[in-house]
């Protein structure tokens, strides 16, 4: 999923800045969301493979992938001979995409509604663990987990943070490119409480 703030990881990337046509398409429907999320993992996949992920009907995804593919985040990569005819196998159109940019002045609004629709997605994830069963103790720990915590941090600590979501992002990765392990979902939120006060040390 597109991040407001690319980590390190990212940077060694060409980074997609949606455009508003992009932005309002995936705002717009936690959906094409969970479609986009769905691809970063399966790609190449067909609208067939994302129904099965997603737990939907292919029928109710031809209007968001058509979409989707008209905004130019995700793009038909090629064909899948299945019994008689081909289907179309579709990946995003960059893996590395940002919201919106800094200085844009939608950003607030862009990224609330964002938030919004992450913290949905997120709440159907966590109810889906425990309704089907999925939650298990491995290596004396659980395979779900919540947490909200207030904490003050120095400059060069919230750096410290955005190092530790980069390394969780990196695993996530990882697993993805080598097919290995079980499917899980992260959502981080960092939210300031307070306006920043200069930190003379930090900033050397």
């Amino acid at each position: 999923m597109p991040a407001d703030n690319p980590t390190e990881q990212s940077r060694d990337h060409e980074i997609l800045v949606l455009n508003d046509a992009q932005r309002d398409a995936m705002t717009q429907s936690m959906v094409r969301l969970e479609i986009t999320d769905a691809i970063s993992d399966l790609a190449p996949c067909s609208i067939a493979e994302l129904a099965t992920e997603l737990g939907r009907s292919p029928q109710s995804l031809y209007y968001h992938i058509d979409i989707l593919c008209k905004v130019e985040l995700i793009e038909q990569v090629g064909t899948r001979k299945t019994g008689r005819r081909d289907e179309a196998l579709y990946d995003l159109a960059s893996k590395w995409m940002r919201f919106v940019d800094n200085n844009d002045p939608k950003r607030q609004e862009v990224l609330l509604k964002l938030n919004q629709t992450v913290i949905r997605m997120t709440e159907k994830d966590y109810r889906n663990a425990f309704n089907k069963g999925y939650v298990a103790r491995i290596n004396g720990v659980e395979n779900v987990y919540f947490r909200r915590q207030r904490g003050r941090l120095t400059d060069a600590d919230v750096r410290k943070v955005y190092e530790h979501i980069e390394a969780i992002g990196k695993l996530l990765q990882d697993g993805n490119e080598a097919r290995r392990g079980n499917l899980y979902s992260i959502s981080l939120f960092l939210s300031p409480l307070e306006a920043r006060e200069n930190d003379a040390v930090d900033d050397k």
